[in-house]
């Protein structure tokens, strides 16, 4: 059974028997293990354990590529807040290794590196 549901600001959401499936306009569908999924109260996705490795587009226009089998969290906004990653990833000055927890601001700015 599929559930549609707008998602704020460039997202559709449908949950299905295999998990959630997330899916930014023009980009491929993210997928998240069932019964790890957790919303911010306006409603959009605060956090899921991806099921694959996943590539985004920060605020910055730089690609982050985010490891599968990890926890992913989102800002209300719907950027990255964090995750650990499958590539190494550089925001200005700063560059987080793979495989590292990395914790971005709202602008993708790189917070922390773990």
């Amino acid at each position: 059974m599929n559930c549609r549901a707008q998602r704020p600001k460039r997202a559709l959401l449908a949950i299905t028997a295999l998990g959630l499936i997330l899916a930014p306009s023009g980009a491929v569908a993210l997928q998240c293990h069932v019964g790890t999924i957790t919303f911010h109260p306006e409603g959009g996705i605060k956090s899921c354990e991806i099921e694959a490795n996943h590539e985004f587009r920060t605020p910055l226009g730089a690609t982050i590529v985010c490891g599968g089998g990890a926890i992913l969290t989102q800002h209300p906004d719907g950027s990255i807040e964090s995750c650990t990653l499958a590539k190494p990833y550089a925001a200005k000055t700063k560059v987080c290794a793979a495989g590292k927890r990395v914790a971005l601001d709202p602008g993708g700015r790189i917070l922390d590196c773990e």
